[in-house]
């Protein structure tokens, strides 16, 4: 017999052959994270994720800053994700840091929302203007 005090030390979120059961994605019962995501707009393109620590950082614990890159120029997009390891630190960096002014530009800092799904992309051409092929019948 197994004592349930031991509980505990046991993985509840594993599926009795040891696979991990969906929708937990290894988080226990007793962890809980208190992280508050925000995102953080209108930021300058000289902006760096140094830049954005420091200030946060004057807010409460910041456990992550994700700052978007444009894939084809390699320069920021203009907005980030700053993670705030609190809700208080959440709270006073959105309180301190929203509309206020930053590198010339005013920020825009509330609370992240998540990404809302969109429909999958057809394909398609969407129009006339397709190549034919072949060559012109035009002499």
């Amino acid at each position: 017999m197994v004592d349930p005090h031991l509980n505990l030390f046991f993985n509840d979120d594993l599926k009795p052959d040891g696979r991990e059961q969906s929708g937990k994605r290894g988080q226990s019962k007793f962890e809980t994270s208190m992280d508050t995501k925000l995102y953080v707009g209108n930021l300058s393109y000289k902006i760096t994720e140094n830049d954005l620590q420091d200030l946060f950082s004057q807010h409460g614990p910041v456990t992550e800053v994700n700052l978007m890159i444009d894939k084809m120029s390699g320069r920021p997009r203009g907005f980030a994700f700053v993670t705030m390891a609190t809700k208080e630190g959440a709270e006073a960096a959105i309180k301190a840091l929203n509309g206020g002014e930053w590198e010339g530009r005013a920020l825009t800092v509330n609370e992240a929302r998540p990404r809302e799904e969109r429909p999958a992309y057809a394909g398609g051409g969407g129009g006339g203007g397709g190549y034919s092929g072949g060559r012109s019948k035009r002499y």
